[in-house]
């Protein structure tokens, strides 16, 4: 012992230090073997473990589950993609996909159960979104009903909240059921309809049926016998009407040169059209006044304003050299005051006109 002492004294700063830290880590395996054997044998530690980790899955389930909302899908019909966004968890959807690729046809929700991973409980999940086309309602559903169902009143599925449905004795795995199927764009058109939801076997539907009141919207047919002047096309005017396309070609020339009509009296301003022609077309014609197009005093140019039927060449002169001497005009009084129109010339003008 004495040798090795002074041969331990013998050794360098750094080597003493080397050996102090092999010691160090010998002496700690020891005393963790030690702890290791007595406190977390298998027996006691496994069960822990185990447990643990089932947590962990049974969490990692749920959260696939409940983060992404569940909308409506049909495995017979929807990809991928579209059956991990309508909330199918992505292992389920690609075995779905992977057996109707090899033929299988899913006749039934029930049906989905053979695939490997869906459990009790996500099946139960899903089983109110799950569509299944074309079925034939002369066999009757077989879904295991808990109790009779005794409704307290009329209800329209399209409209009806999920908890007045409750509310009136709807059953609430029947009302989640509708009320998911309207959220995500369903429409019941007539009370069968609430026999493609696979929470209603036919039991459920004979007791619901005569509580069901589905809005209907009367279709109103009527003919259109008149038409408006001033947004109507030559086509719609002498289909209307009865005149010939020259005759109505005029009058919708004439219409767009004023900007529209003001009143029934201005289509006796359009020239070369028999009277009788003219008021053919007023018992077939309405006029709203809102859609006639009025011309800017402060922008219009030379060739704008002389466009009008009501606009001389004299007036429209006048116009723009007052224009360019004010810079802006305020109204139709102003132009009146400064002779640049007559009373009589505005009168007829005025709502043509804007400022």
């Amino acid at each position: 012992m004495s040798t090795l002492w002074k041969d331990i004294n013998s050794y360098t700063k750094g080597q003493k230090r080397a050996l102090l830290l092999i010691w160090g880590i010998i002496i700690t395996i020891i005393i963790y073997g030690q702890v290791q054997k007595r406190y977390f044998s298998r027996s006691a530690t496994m069960p822990i473990l185990d447990t643990t980790l089932m947590q962990l899955i049974t969490s990692d389930l749920n959260t696939v589950v409940d983060t992404v909302p569940l909308t409506y899908f049909n495995p017979n019909s929807d990809s991928k993609d579209q059956l991990i966004s309508s909330g199918v968890p992505e292992n389920i959807a690609t075995k779905i996909v992977n057996l109707r690729s090899k033929g299988k046809k899913y006749n039934s929700p029930d049906d989905l159960r053979i695939i490997y991973g869906m459990t009790d409980s996500l099946f139960d999940e899903l089983l109110p979104y799950i569509i299944i086309e074309n079925r034939d309602f002369t066999k009757p559903k077989t879904i295991k009903q808990d109790k009779k169902i005794a409704l307290t009143e009329k209800f329209d599925p399209n409209k009806t909240s999920f908890n007045k449905l409750l509310e009136i004795g709807m059953p609430e795995y029947i009302a989640k059921t509708i009320v998911n199927y309207v959220k995500s764009g369903g429409k019941f058109a007539k009370s069968e309809d609430l026999m493609t939801l696979y929470t209603i076997d036919t039991s459920t539907y004979l007791q619901i049926k005569p509580y069901v009141n589905i809005e209907t919207i009367k279709e109103i047919k009527f003919e259109i016998s008149k038409v408006e002047l001033n947004t109507t096309t030559t086509s719609e005017l002498s289909k209307s009407s009865g005149e010939s396309f020259d005759v109505c070609g005029k009058i919708i020339s004439y219409r767009n040169k004023l900007g529209g009509f003001l009143n029934r009296e201005q289509i006796y301003e359009v020239d070369e059209i028999p009277d009788s022609s003219k008021t053919k077309i007023l018992n077939h014609t309405w006029i709203d006044p809102i859609q006639v197009k009025k011309i800017n005093v402060n922008q219009a140019d030379y060739k704008t304003l002389i466009r009008h039927p009501y606009v001389s060449k004299d007036f429209a002169n006048k116009l723009i050299r007052y224009r360019n001497f004010v810079k802006e005009i305020k109204n139709s009084n102003e132009l009146v005051k400064n002779r640049v129109i007559t009373k009589q010339e505005i009168a007829r003008l005025t709502e043509y006109l804007e400022y």
